[in-house]
């Protein structure tokens, strides 16, 4: 879930959740001019301006007071997976539809590469791969047809056979491979969303 900042006395105060957040306004220790700020959005904003954070009728009308003093949290890493915060729920608490969008930073850019913090094997062994399978099949191809018309039957049979069982070889050696690559990215992942949390 989202976390959330708020200021009282000229203080900021957070992180919390969503949940936190609304327990807090329903408590009276969050009131509806009280400054709020969503982390991955651009401003502080009132309390009152959050929807669902208040019961209808209980909404102050009064303008949202000037922005506190206390510096806004660094906004969250983008994340590279398809996984960046829509712009239209800035002023919103989360809800369960926002679960799909909101996935692990896994970082990337050319730096990460430059640095060895993300690689590029996994890439050029699924080139070889297919590479690979192509020259492989074309060979396979060139044999069936010499099998068929200068030799006997039995060496096209073995070349059907043979066939299927070398491409699940490389396919499972292709995977045993880019696994560790992929055991990597989670681990980084999993660390990062850690420091997220602790800050």
């Amino acid at each position: 879930m989202a976390d959330w900042y708020f200021a009282k006395n000229g203080q900021q105060q957070g992180p919390v959740n969503s949940a936190q957040l609304k327990q807090m306004a329903s408590s009276g220790q969050i009131g509806p001019e009280d400054l709020v700020f969503k982390e991955g959005s651009a401003q502080w904003v009132a309390a009152s301006t959050v929807a669902g954070l208040f019961p209808a009728g209980g909404v102050s009308t009064r303008p949202a007071p000037a922005p506190a003093p206390a510096p806004a949290p660094a906004p969250a890493p983008a994340p590279s997976r398809g996984g960046a915060r829509r712009d239209d729920d800035a002023g919103e608490l989360p809800t369960d539809d926002d679960a799909p969008r909101r996935r692990p930073a896994s970082g990337g850019g050319i730096g990460d590469v430059l640095m060895f913090r993300s690689f590029i094997t996994p890439w050029v062994i699924v080139a070889i791969f297919y590479l690979v399978v192509s020259v492989f099949l074309l060979l396979a191809l060139i044999a069936l047809v010499f099998a068929f018309v200068y030799g006997p039957i039995y060496n096209a049979i073995f070349v059907v056979i043979g066939v299927p069982f070398t491409l699940l070889f490389m396919r499972i050696w292709a995977e045993l491979v880019i696994l560790s690559f992929r055991i990597y990215d989670a681990m980084r992942d999993i660390h990062r969303e850690l420091e997220k949390q602790r800050r």
